[in-house]
């Protein structure tokens, strides 16, 4: 025992606690996260580079970080200039306890984690674990955005439809409140007409009306040197040279949608010359 006691003073000598310091690397902003602590050690790390936590009784979380195995609550790697402990998936109980750092046979002082050192902000619940069942899957998604689109369309349409219907309804009122101006000033008068003179049909129109066209069995009239148009102010006419019997009918003018029918009465040469003889016996 005398000859071991010299040893046993040399280790403590050498175990002086204090002179390795971790820090918090990284801080976070909840609970469920990954809190990363950093021990530094100039030219890290021939030796063994291993952590201790105390609550209050001591557990040696890892002897060497290089050649430990991380599990499902620690893990650690060697960095330049020193060498980390991952605490995952924080919770409470990581909390209010003590970490120490040992590297070779030094071991390092003994701190608390606090809240302060841990978080941006100091969170008072532990999040709830995510629910898979509340999460929507990608499909359900696009299924849920295809159907905002249809609803959109159709209201659309109907809208469109309704505007239309609305329109169309306004313009036929419009319409049948206003009745239709007549193009013709009056109506024209039939005539009688001695066979070999010439004809005149008349119509009087309104000023800036459609086109007058004359027409005789369906048969639209074009001028020619037995046939012609004249118009004057809003007097139209149209003049047939020489009539003979054939020309005798009716003549229809049309203005637009209005049309008036004319008739021509052709009387023969033998007519005349009784109405004379009869005239001179007399």
């Amino acid at each position: 025992m005398k000859q071991l006691l010299p040893l046993l003073i040399l280790l403590n000598c050498h175990m002086i606690q204090g002179v390795l310091e971790w820090i918090v690397s990284a801080k976070v902003t909840d609970y469920g996260q990954d809190v990363t602590l950093f021990c530094n050690v100039s030219n890290c790390c021939p030796n063994d580079a291993g952590w201790d936590r105390y609550s209050p009784e001591q557990r040696t979380l890892f002897i060497d970080v290089k050649t430990g195995h991380s599990n499902k609550k620690y893990d650690g790697k060697t960095l330049r200039g020193g060498y980390t402990l991952v605490i995952k998936n924080l919770t409470k109980n990581d909390l209010n306890v003590s970490y120490a750092c040992v590297y070779g046979v030094t071991i390092g002082q003994s701190k608390f984690l606090w809240k302060e050192d841990v978080f941006t902000y100091i969170s008072d619940t532990t999040p709830n674990p995510p629910n898979d069942n509340s999460r929507l899957s990608e499909i359900q998604i696009a299924g849920i955005t295809i159907g905002i689109v249809v609803l959109v369309g159709v209201a659309v349409a109907i809208f469109v439809l309704f505007l239309k219907k609305t329109r169309k309804k306004g313009h036929i009122s419009e319409v049948e409140a206003m009745p239709l101006l007549d193009y013709f000033l009056e109506d024209p008068s039939n005539i009688e007409c001695i066979e070999g003179k010439d004809a005149t049909l008349t119509c009087k129109v309104r000023a800036g009306s459609p086109p007058v066209q004359w027409k005789k069995a369906s048969t639209a009239i074009t001028s020619n040197e037995n046939c012609l148009m004249s118009n004057k102010d809003t007097e139209y006419n149209l003049i047939l040279k020489n009539v003979k019997p054939s020309d005798s009918g009716e003549y229809c003018v049309e203005v637009g949608q209005f049309s008036k029918t004319i008739k021509l009465a052709i009387k023969g040469m033998d007519f005349v010359k009784i109405t004379i003889k009869w005239y001179n016996v007399k």
